[in-house]
């Protein structure tokens, strides 16, 4: 149950992260210029 746990807690830190990126312009930037190396 407590690998269950942890798990959801790395989902919850991944999706703020794509939030965070996808609402930021730099986020984008980087993004962009990470998808074209």
């Amino acid at each position: 149950m407590g690998y269950f746990v942890d798990l959801m807690m790395v989902v919850k830190e991944l999706v703020k992260l794509i939030f965070m990126v996808m609402i930021s312009p730099l986020g984008i930037m980087a993004g962009y210029l990470a998808t074209w190396e």
